[in-house]
């Protein structure tokens, strides 16, 4: 778990993002960088410093910590990651994404489809496995603290 759920979403938002308002048009070449980059620092940041919190209160374990960088708030973010951060989206946006997409819309609907259920059902066990793991470490914490 930890913090491969934030990139992953912070690039699924930037996906999102460049979709619904058409604000990072890779094949025109008219994105407008400034606020893909802004959206991407901000958005990651936020969801790090949820993410951070609602882990450690359930599970009672910090899985990341920024106590000893510069500019940080609570241990949970600080500035050198957010900075970092809103590169992410970028090399999502503009280099990872439009060949990706090609290939996709090459794939037959039909096998498409049953892939995606695939995938998602593959996701879904990851998700509950990493979970349980995460549970089992919180136990193990406890155990050894008492």
């Amino acid at each position: 778990m930890g913090q491969s759920w934030i990139y992953d979403r912070t690039l699924y938002s930037a996906i999102w993002f460049r979709c619904r308002f058409d604000a990072f048009p890779y094949d025109t070449g008219e994105g407008n960088y400034l606020l893909m980059y802004i959206v991407g620092a901000i958005g990651a940041t936020v969801l790090e410093y949820i993410t951070g919190t609602v882990m450690e209160n359930l599970f009672g374990v910090r899985y990341w910590d920024y106590t000893e960088k510069k500019f940080n708030f609570r241990g949970r973010i600080c500035l050198e990651a957010t900075i970092l951060w809103g590169f992410l989206p970028f090399a999502m946006v503009e280099v990872i994404q439009p060949p990706v997409e090609h290939m996709v819309m090459m794939i037959n609907d039909k096998v498409l489809y049953y892939t995606t259920w695939g995938i998602t059902v593959v996701f879904t066990f990851d998700f509950a496995s990493s979970f349980r793991t995460a549970i089992d470490l919180k136990e193990v914490l406890v155990q050894a603290e008492g």
